[in-house]
């Protein structure tokens, strides 16, 4: 340690500084919000949603705490405008300060996407869901270990069909033998060509 420089002890309980570098990508009625890393004491973060007078939303339309440096948040209306912030917290100290606020206006949607079942097994990996536009491709994503929309899944692509009112329309993706991921992906993200996104989402052994 520099000679004058003051480094709390371990399980202080001064509270952590305000996390740095928070940038938020507008999508189809959502946000994607990514951060840098803190000291690493902390334990957990809590991103705080305004809405475009400035005024933070109610609570229960705050995203849930997160340990990981990106969260995206979801169920945003199109054409409007959010601000966001995120502190930090240790076990010892609690939450810390409030970042600076950053803003974006939020893309219509265009395209809804949703996974209803992800499963894998040895030489077997499956995905199934819906989407809103009939004719659209859609591809898997791994999940990055922030949380993030990662690396293609090679094969795991799908164009959504018309489904049976009174739904839109569906897909379904299948690898199989060697064709399918080694491993289990644990999570995953569908992105749509029309813009949509769902995930992540926690696949099943079986």
């Amino acid at each position: 340690m520099i000679e004058g420089e003051y480094a709390p002890p371990a399980g202080s309980t001064v509270p952590p500084g305000a996390p740095t570098g928070l940038t938020a990508t507008a999508g189809q009625g959502s946000a994607i919000l990514r951060w840098d890393p803190s000291e690493s004491s902390v334990t957990g973060y809590r991103v705080t949603v305004y809405g475009s007078n400035g005024t933070a939303l109610p609570l229960g339309s705050q995203p849930p705490e997160t340990t990981a440096r990106t969260q995206t948040i979801t169920g945003l209306t199109g054409g409007a405008s959010y601000g966001f912030s995120i502190k930090a917290k240790t076990a010892a100290a609690g939450f810390g300060a409030e970042s600076a606020k950053v803003t974006t206006t939020i893309q219509p949607v265009t395209d809804r996407l949703t996974i209803t079942s992800a499963k894998w097994k040895a030489g077997d990996f499956r995905v199934i869901g819906t989407g809103s536009v009939v004719g659209s491709t859609v591809t898997v994503y791994r999940v990055t270990s922030t949380g993030a929309i990662g690396a293609v899944i090679p094969g795991a692509v799908a164009t959504v069909t018309a489904a049976a009112p009174p739904g839109i329309g569906d897909f379904s993706i299948r690898l199989r033998n060697g064709a399918a991921p080694a491993q289990n992906p644990a999570r995953i993200y569908v992105k749509s060509s029309n813009g949509g996104v769902a995930g992540p989402f926690t696949v099943a052994n079986g």
